[in-house]
């Protein structure tokens, strides 16, 4: 288990994931009634910006993590865009995370720290 969680602090937005209503795309399960399946949804060109949360601190610097500091990479992108350079931290803030997709599809980033777990995270753009 993760001593962490991720959350995208900006550029995606959770939306209800509704089922196509044409038909056009095969349908999931239904959710329960009153709870509708959510998503996180972006943008093409916008950053979506992911933070690691620790013990309550959303994106806590470098400094006050005794050395076990977070590595990221993209697990799942759409194949056209490989290798996938819009994506980074900056220096002294490696629990954070900035992801520019550059098409609609979904994403799967990866997050972890030495002894502290790993940890994905979802988002589609459009």
């Amino acid at each position: 288990m993760a001593d962490f969680t991720l959350v995208i602090t900006s550029g995606a937005s959770v939306v209800d994931w509704a089922d196509p209503v044409d038909g056009s795309q095969p349908s999931r399960l239904n959710p329960h009634a009153g709870h509708p399946h959510k998503r996180w949804l972006g943008s093409v060109g916008v950053p979506v910006v992911i933070s690691a949360v620790v013990n309550g601190v959303t994106g806590p610097l470098d400094g006050v993590l005794g050395g076990r500091l977070f590595a990221a990479w993209p697990v799942e992108v759409p194949p056209s865009i490989l290798p996938f350079a819009g994506f980074g931290s900056l220096p002294g803030i490696s629990s954070v995370v900035n992801v520019t997709p550059p098409v609609v599809g979904h994403y799967v980033i990866g997050v972890r720290r030495p002894d502290g777990g790993l940890e994905h995270i979802h988002f589609d753009v459009q």
